[in-house]
């Protein structure tokens, strides 16, 4: 997984390629004007996106060696999928330059509607500074929508007393739990459930749901010096902990695929992370 990790950060460092999607949609005079450095703005989240599902990668592959971080592994097995679904989805081949684009506005404006809604609570003047700063983009993102998209493609935030919902281009972004299913499998009906399951599993076991730990308690002892005292360990099976690294291992073969693909990189990238995550994967069964 550390192994797995590094190759993450490598990439994120790794500039586009003349001619690839990026640079040719950052050329081109439809961006021009209201969408200014739409490539530069996708290209730069490379760098961020690849940074978090290796930080959270790592994180896994040092809770797996702790006894007593059981339900710190399922935190962040599903941290790890969820973060490299995110670049799968918007780095994945096969879609047009606008999808992508949309895609990664949509991301940006669940993202601004998360900082209102942070910002619902904050004192002044700092409240309104910042609220004004997040209409803002959103009105910049909806111009630059107009220029891809007919106007009743556009759906503005709303203010739902507590919450902001965030505004959307198009379809909504997808949840976590469908981004995680459409990682692990690929296939001609788009779904085989599989993501669902593993994702509903480690959601489980993150929340402290009874029907998941419960079975997994082991080590109940009662301390003589304080009566009804108890104290209990979790553990884990050997096969759950496979699971999640296998599932780990797939998710991060289908999102360097699409991101190597979306970057122009030459196979070899793609044949030497196989190569790593094969041997690191040998080395720990």
């Amino acid at each position: 997984m550390a192994k797995i990790a590094s190759a993450l950060e490598r990439l994120g460092r790794t500039q586009a390629a003349a001619g690839s999607p990026a640079l040719s949609l950052q050329e081109s005079a439809q961006w021009a004007g209201e969408w200014s450095d739409a490539g530069v703005e996708i290209n730069s989240g490379v760098s961020g996106m690849c940074a978090m599902a290796a930080d959270h990668i790592r994180s896994f592959a040092i809770l797996g060696k702790t006894e007593r971080s059981i339900l710190g592994v399922a935190t962040q097995a599903r941290a790890s999928l969820a973060a490299m679904a995110q670049i799968d989805w918007i780095y994945t081949q096969g879609i047009e330059p606008a999808e992508r684009v949309r895609r990664w506005a949509n991301r940006r404006l669940v993202g601004s509607a998360e900082m209102r809604n942070l910002l619902l609570t904050a004192s002044e003047p700092v409240r309104t500074k910042e609220l004004q700063n997040q209409q803002e983009f959103e009105e910049c993102i909806r111009r630059s929508a107009a220029l891809l998209l007919p106007a009743e493609n556009w759906t503005p935030s709303k203010n739902r007393g507590d919450w902001i919902q965030p505004a959307r281009i198009g379809e909504a972004q997808l949840g976590e739990m469908k981004l995680v299913d459409a990682l692990l499998h690929r296939g001609p009906d788009k779904s085989s459930d599989v993501g669902i399951m593993l994702y509903r599993f480690l959601s489980a076991s993150v929340h402290g749901q009874p029907h998941v730990t419960v079975p997994n308690l082991v080590g109940i002892a009662h301390d003589p010096n304080v009566p009804g005292l108890n104290s209990a360990g979790f553990a884990l099976e050997n096969s759950d902990y496979l699971t999640w690294a296998i599932a780990l291992l797939l998710g991060f073969a289908n999102a360097a695929e699409s991101l190597i693909g979306y970057l122009a990189l030459d196979a070899p990238w793609l044949q030497a992370l196989a190569q790593d995550t094969l041997a690191l994967f040998r080395s720990q069964l």
